[in-house]
């Protein structure tokens, strides 16, 4: 009898070039990728920006996802993270999505999350930024989006 077993879904990732852009591809789920907001690096600045993740070609719920260390070099240090919007990729021209923010990382724990927007609710480019409060704190983290391909 097997009434209360669960599916458990397994995916592979791969690797796609298209145009000198590369693009993880989610093999189980083929026209879902995996984006780069912000490649994992140390944060130690207040308002980290990553670079602009073009999602015009994509559709529905985007997810996106961070992953943190806690706080080092700094028991009082806080980092938020936030999402911004633009026309166009001009790193002056970004404006904050309302509502689109990953509750507060501090140093009591590392922090794995998920928040999820619709792509039709925001403008053509998107990006995390982090704010980090305290007098030295370091965050290690990044943050990637999953986002449904149009084709």
């Amino acid at each position: 009898m097997m009434r209360n077993m669960k599916r458990l879904a397994v995916f592979t990732v791969s690797l796609l070039v298209v145009a000198g852009t590369a693009f993880a591809v989610i093999q189980n789920f083929p026209h879902y990728y995996l984006l780069n907001a912000l490649p994992t690096q140390v944060v130690t600045i207040d308002n980290t920006a990553g670079s602009g993740v073009d999602l015009r070609y994509y559709t529905g719920t985007v997810a996106a996802i961070l992953d943190s260390g806690a706080a080092s070099g700094d028991n009082t240090a806080t980092m938020t993270m936030k999402f911004q919007h633009s026309d166009t990729d001009n790193t002056s021209l970004y404006a904050d999505i309302s509502g689109v923010t990953f509750i507060a990382v501090d140093n009591t724990a590392a922090s794995q999350q998920m928040i999820v927007f619709n792509k039709d609710d925001v403008k053509r480019y998107v990006r995390a930024v982090t704010r980090i409060t305290g007098s030295s704190g370091s965050f290690t983290c990044s943050v990637n989006l999953i986002g449904r391909r149009t084709y």
